[in-house]
């Protein structure tokens, strides 16, 4: 199966999420719910500010809005950065961030940052091998969020971070 467009790449992840599942690999691949997203947001801000760093900047690739509140509040607007795909967000405040391109400005995010948090949907819409190259060549810390991650992350031993994924 040829992995060319987003829907090839998210049939493929979720077949293989599936299976790894069936045989007992991976056990959380369903995302959170009701107020499930915010107390993440709030568990993967406080990870970050205790297992890495109280002070340094944080580079979120791809808007959650929860995360990026929850990230605001842990080290302040100054010391977040924040990449996306859709049009509609870019170049608009969030949270006292600023919105950036994630088709140009992800680079330089990750420049910037002493960790780059992003999204499991990377790996679906075909960024994540240009993120990965970039997180590696300006040898940068790094955690992947989310359930469509998991089997990957699982495989590869990717630093993966889901606090309410369910099975």
């Amino acid at each position: 199966m040829p992995l060319v467009t987003n829907g090839d790449r998210a049939i493929f992840i979720a077949t293989m999420n599936a299976v790894l599942k069936h045989l007992n690999i991976i056990e959380d691949t369903l995302h959170c719910k009701d107020e499930e997203p915010e107390k993440c947001a709030q568990e993967i801000a406080s990870y970050i500010k205790n297992n890495i760093s109280q002070e340094l900047v944080v580079g979120l690739i791809g808007l959650n809005p929860a995360i990026l509140d929850a990230l605001s509040s842990f080290f302040g607007p100054k010391n977040i950065r924040i990449t996306d795909l859709n049009k509609q967000n870019i170049g608009t405040v969030k949270y006292g961030v600023i919105v950036w391109d994630g088709n140009t400005m992800t680079e330089k995010l990750i420049q910037e940052s002493d960790i780059a948090l992003l999204t499991g949907t990377t790996f679906v819409n075909g960024t994540f091998d240009g993120i990965w190259r970039a997180i590696q060549q300006y040898k940068k810390n790094y955690l992947i969020y989310g359930v469509t991650s998991s089997g990957i992350c699982e495989l590869t031993g990717l630093k993966r971070i889901c606090p309410y994924g369910r099975k």
